[in-house]
């Protein structure tokens, strides 16, 4: 029925359910090169992803004061400090957790403004 070239065999790769031919030439250098463009194009377009964030002493009446903030710079890190400060009454430690979520009724956006949660950061 079919006739396999055993120096072929050696030549084709299966990845997924796509098959490859390696012809031994300069075809899969390039399509390697384009793989890792791709995925570094990938990896460098991803979007400012915010952050809610909380410190060892963010806390008030016993509970945790987490500040939600649009982005994850030194000066969100620095926004977030000082809404902690606002609300805590005193002095605030640097943000060391974060998370996409709060939802300990203690949750606070970038204006200091009170929410029982947020999520979506």
């Amino acid at each position: 029925m079919f006739e396999i070239n055993s120096h072929l065999i050696h030549h084709i790769y299966r990845i997924g359910s796509t098959i490859i031919y390696h012809d031994g030439g300069s075809s899969m250098k390039k399509y390697s090169c384009f793989i890792l463009a791709l995925l570094f194009l990938a990896a460098s377009v991803t979007p400012v992803i915010s952050k809610c964030m909380y410190g060892r002493d963010w806390e008030k009446n016993g509970k945790k004061i987490v500040v939600c903030v649009q982005g994850d710079s030194f000066a969100d890190r620095k926004r977030g400090k000082e809404v902690c400060e606002k609300v805590k009454g005193s002095s605030c430690d640097t943000p060391s957790t974060f998370s996409s979520s709060c939802g300990n009724g203690t949750c606070y956006d970038a204006d200091g403004k009170n929410h029982y949660s947020l999520s979506g950061y």
